[in-house]
């Protein structure tokens, strides 16, 4: 087994080279013309062979060595892009992944029985597949095996170089032979040199460093005022790296360098502030960010406590600390919440790939369009909301698009359009997953749940259009006659309705025959420490999320109407359903609510549409931490956690998404 301690930072690695070669295919697959995504895929596979070969992983090594090969064949013009390299590109890939997951579970590499065949038809692709290339670490960019280095320098660099005069050094920087991930080791040395130099220069180029695309040595062209000796200690106080050398580099030099682009010169400020942008961003396990993300709880817990003690006993000196620490307390919970927020591309990426196969599969044409990549949930969030969204996207292209035949039918263009699309809205993350298909047939959807003894005929009649929407998250439905490995077994859906309201999030369903449909996703951003609204109904109080809280109003009990029995209020020029929260809750009443004639009430959203909640008194807001409900607590509806008080009291949050049911 490789050396554990490097294992974790391989398998990340590794994972983050696999989805960039499956973008990298499916942007060629569009473009067979498309020189970066060639690039991207030469590069991808050259840093997982160099460390796949390091940690001793020889089956995943051969296998992206092959891959290097065939697609330096590519970018020589030598091997042409069609729909076989494609296809066979993709199984390759396919079989690393499963290596990489095996490596992740049992710390090798599996069954590698499949690699042969794949490995005899990537040497085919070859123009000649006798002649094996060599393996080309240390080829890149390695150079300067003797004679002087060539830096690419931009005019920056050199109007910085000719104004050092001879506070300009080369360095020259050995690793050791056994040294695992050079990549970091140069993010290291720059973070060594961060305050004492400035890099103006590298050679081999600083993506290639950074990628650790090079051998076992590295130039560095930097401008100082420390002696050589104080610069040559700290870089050797970088583990892994086993000589450095340092002379002076004159002018002469650097105005002899042949000039090159700005967009592959790595000189000058921006080189540096990239490399240590770079340096400062390291992986941290989740667990960690957990561990700190309760401490921070526990700490807005012992505020609590001491706010009551304030209200007690009215000293002021302690209400000062109070507000000093209130506000130290909110920005570390802004700092641990976005050390915990990661860009949901992280998930999104996967996609592409899943929705090209399912579309390849079922003889559809679909052009699959992401948007939003950018947005940040809280790492947690992200980590479940995986799963809800592949049901999702494969139900868009199973049920929702349909064969290009049936689309010319309808006079719609033969490829389909399947979208995702993350935007930002307050404190919640919405994510929409939309198509252009046959939209849905609220009427069809209620004679299947019929057929399936799901709902009542009675149930039925009495069902709005949105709720027959709904009646997809019911377990056990479908409205597939076949069984395959796609969809008809009913399960999936209730899958995304369970995750969603564990998240404490929110859907609604829009579809329309022949034009599409649309789900809608709305999140919290962070699952830990929320604001919520403390409130009283009848004899307790309880707390809500504030990012489900549209509005807070006052109303009169003569304002009160009944239609079809129920209690309503015009809001908005709109009628505006309302529930007292102590019958829902079945809470008993608090002497003297009864002859109050102003009643607050909460304006929420349920299922897309707003709705009101009557409660007798609003307390306050106040930043909380969530703690689960466990045991048989846990399938109670209508709350979602609870939050504990700096007095001990418990204080159960209400869930507005399953309180009705």
């Amino acid at each position: 087994m490789a050396n554990e301690e490097y294992i974790e930072e391989f398998i990340a690695d590794a994972k983050e080279q696999i989805e960039n070669l499956n973008n990298s295919i499916l942007v060629l697959e569009k473009n067979q013309l498309d020189k970066e995504a060639i690039d991207v895929i030469f590069r991808a596979a050259h840093t997982l062979k160099g460390n796949s070969a390091t940690m001793g992983f020889m089956s995943i090594k051969e296998m992206m060595h092959k891959l290097e090969n065939v697609f330096d064949e590519v970018r020589n013009n030598k091997v042409k892009v069609n729909s076989d390299l494609i296809d066979l590109v993709f199984e390759c890939i396919d079989e690393v992944e499963a290596m990489v997951d095996d490596v992740a579970s049992s710390g090798s590499e599996g069954d590698t029985s499949g690699n042969a065949a794949i490995i005899e038809r990537l040497k085919q692709m070859l123009t000649s597949s006798e002649v094996e290339k060599k393996d080309s670490d240390g080829e890149q960019g390695a150079g300067n095996k003797g004679g002087d280095v060539e830096f690419n320098l931009d005019d920056n660099a050199r109007k910085k170089i000719a104004g050092a005069k001879d506070k300009v050094l080369r360095a020259k920087i050995v690793l050791t032979e056994d040294c695992m991930f050079p990549g970091v080791r140069v993010q290291l040395v720059f973070n060594a040199l961060e305050n004492v130099c400035e890099v103006v220069g590298s050679h081999p180029d600083l993506k290639l460093l950074e990628e650790g695309n090079f051998g076992k040595e590295f130039n560095l062209l930097i401008i100082s005022e420390e002696e050589q000796g104080k610069i040559k200690k700290r870089i050797m106080g970088v583990a892994e790296i086993k000589k450095v050398s340092i002379e002076k580099y004159s002018d002469k030099k650097a105005a002899e360098k042949q000039e090159i682009s700005k967009d592959s010169a790595p000189a000058g400020g921006e080189s540096k502030k990239n490399v240590v942008q770079t340096v400062q961003n390291i992986r941290v396990s989740i667990t960690k960010l957990d561990s700190l993300m309760n401490l921070a709880g526990e700490l807005v817990i012992a505020k609590i406590g001491l706010d009551e003690l304030s209200k007690r006993y009215h000293i002021s000196e302690l209400d000062r600390i109070i507000s000093d620490i209130d506000k130290m307390i909110i920005k570390l919970q802004d700092e641990v919440i976005e050390a915990r927020m990661v860009p949901v591309k992280h998930i999104f990426d996967k996609f592409p790939r899943m929705v090209r196969d399912l579309a390849k599969k079922q003889s559809k044409e679909v052009n699959f369009i992401v948007e939003g990549e950018e947005i940040t949930l809280d790492r947690t969030v992200l980590d479940k909301i995986g799963d809800p969204l592949v049901h999702l996207l494969r139900n868009a292209v199973d049920h929702g698009v349909e064969i290009p035949e049936e689309r010319k039918k309808n006079n719609k263009k033969p490829t389909g359009v399947v979208k995702l699309v993350a935007k930002k809205e307050k404190n919640t993350c919405v994510i929409e997953i939309s198509d252009d298909g046959n939209g849905m047939n609220p009427e069809v959807l209620k004679m299947t749940a019929i057929k399936k003894g799901l709902i009542t005929e009675k149930e039925a009649g009495m069902m709005t259009e949105k709720e027959a929407f709904n009646l997809i998250f019911l377990p056990g439905f479908s409205t597939t006659e076949v069984i395959t490995d796609v969809s008809g077994r009913g399960v999936g859906m209730d899958v995304v309705q369970s995750t969603i309201r564990s998240l404490r999030g929110t859907y609604t369903i829009n579809s329309e025959k022949d034009i599409g449909t649309t789900v809608t996703l709305r999140l919290p951003l962070s699952l830990a420490i929320i604001q919520s609204l403390f409130f009283r109904a009848g004899t307790r109080e309880y707390a809500v999320p504030m990012d489900v809280v549209n509005n807070i109003i006052t109303i009169k009990k003569s304002d009160i109407k009944k239609i079809q029995n129920e209690d309503t209020i015009i809001y908005r020029n709109s009628d505006l359903p309302l529930f007292w929260l102590k019958k829902l809750l079945c809470i008993e009443e608090n002497q003297g609510d009864e002859e109050k004639d102003m009643h607050f009430v909460l304006v929420v959203e349920r299922k897309g549409e707003e709705i009101g909640l009557i409660i007798d008194e609003v307390i306050g807001e106040q930043h909380i931490i969530i703690k689960p409900l466990e045991n048989i607590l846990k399938q109670t509806n209508g709350f979602s956690g609870a939050t504990i008080l700096g007095s001990g009291r418990v204080i159960l949050i209400v869930d507005v998404g399953t309180l009705f049911e």
